[in-house]
């Protein structure tokens, strides 16, 4: 078993000009995340409906989002996973895309909170977080989608 790593990227301005976020310091990426947000209309959070209310979820606590049929299941770093009734296309449509990451049909990832990959040969390889326990197992494609996003 080998963990790599991951420095926090440099994201692109999808709010006009570009958005100076290089570096690999929590305060940057949630700065960036910040820009995005508000130039999205997402100031309070992203809007989820779960159980029967919405919750708005700050972008900088979500790791990543994975498909369940026509739900969603968003896992953040200090709260438990919320079940909600968007799809992940949707939500994808929602999200800024220079911060965030669709790496297969069924997980979108915010590529900043992305802290090491591990290889292990009989569990594939796993994704780690900052500020969280929770692995997320990916598949090559998806490692390969995730490497050429960072280094392109």
């Amino acid at each position: 078993t080998q963990t790599v790593p991951v420095l926090a990227h440099g994201l692109s301005g999808a709010t006009g000009g570009a958005v100076d976020c290089h570096g690999d310091h929590a305060a940057a990426a949630d700065h960036c995340l910040h820009r995005h947000a508000v130039g999205l209309g997402l100031r309070g959070g992203l809007p989820l409906a779960a159980e029967g209310t919405t919750a708005l979820v700050p972008l900088r606590e979500i790791l990543w989002i994975e498909a369940s049929e026509n739900y969603s299941r968003v896992y953040r770093a200090l709260e438990p996973a919320l079940f909600v009734r968007q799809s992940l296309g949707r939500l994808e449509e929602m999200l800024p895309a220079d911060a965030f990451l669709r790496v297969s049909w069924s997980v979108i990832l915010l590529l900043d909170r992305i802290d090491g990959i591990r290889w292990n040969w009989q569990q594939g390889t796993q994704l780690s977080f900052v500020g969280s326990d929770a692995m997320l197992p990916i598949g090559r494609s998806a490692a390969r989608r995730r490497k050429d996003r960072l280094e392109g």
